[in-house]
């Protein structure tokens, strides 16, 4: 993860956030509902277990169709950007160098950054400062995808395993482990944005805090 780009690590974070908060949410909803209807345990666990797999592979699926989507969407601006430059490459100089008049910059200034950024290479150059975009850092689908399958089942599988089945008789142990669920999370989250030792910190100081509420439930 240490060299991947910031977009990359967003990509990876959000789709982990949606997954986490999509499963503990969707599964809970489930597992309530069933017990609501039977206090039979195996019933209870077995409807918790299909609803996160089911809701699992639906995140991974839906993360990979939509990310897929943009990625398609942002190859094909960069080709539209290409053809731009290749029928017209004084017009797009023009262009560019309006971007960064826009931006403050003096006019011949601008009119030579232009010029240089172009010379080295136009498509870059027009990419990131007309469009917001890098040449191949694009969104990757299978991260968003692989990120949105794990940390849904991190969020769900004590939800299911504890919540579901001995909520009511270990109550004490369902607290213990979400606390360690979601210091799990926070440490990943961490590690992506501020590096390993912070991260370690952070996530056994709050691990020891939900182990300290389990205690005292």
């Amino acid at each position: 993860m240490k060299n991947s780009t910031m977009s990359q690590k967003l990509n990876i974070l959000r789709a982990g956030v949606l997954g986490a908060n999509d499963g503990i949410v969707s599964v809970a909803g489930i597992v309530i509902g069933v017990a609501g209807a039977t206090t039979h345990v195996g019933t209870i666990f077995i409807a918790g277990i299909a609803g996160l797999v089911a809701g699992a592979l639906s995140m991974a699926g839906g993360e990979y169709v939509s990310v897929s989507t943009q990625k398609d969407t942002e190859e094909a601006v960069i080709v539209k950007e290409k053809m731009e430059l290749a029928n017209d490459y004084d017009g797009e100089l023009e262009e560019l160098a309006d971007i960064y008049i826009e931006k403050g910059l003096s006019a011949d200034l601008a009119k030579q950054v232009a010029a240089q950024l172009m010379e080295k290479d136009a498509l870059a150059a027009h990419s990131e400062a007309e469009l917001g975009l890098q040449l191949n850092d694009f969104a990757n689908p299978w991260q968003a995808a692989l990120s949105s399958l794990f940390f849904f089942f991190c969020w769900c599988d004590f939800a299911v395993t504890f919540n579901s089945t001995f909520a009511i008789r270990y109550s004490d142990w369902t607290d213990f482990c979400g606390g360690f669920d979601f210091a799990c999370f926070d440490g990943v989250y961490q590690c992506l944005f501020r590096g390993g030792a912070e991260a370690k910190c952070d996530c056994t100081e709050y691990g020891c805090r939900n182990v300290d509420d389990a205690c005292d439930v």
